[in-house]
């Protein structure tokens, strides 16, 4: 249950990290 919440986590923050990136280069979509 802890590897779940860490993998859910994980996703999480790079889903937020693949948002600043596509923010910071809106040209790449």
């Amino acid at each position: 249950t802890n590897i779940a919440r860490a993998n859910r986590r994980a996703d999480r923050r790079s889903n937020d990290l693949i948002t600043a990136v596509t923010s910071s280069y809106p040209n790449t979509q």
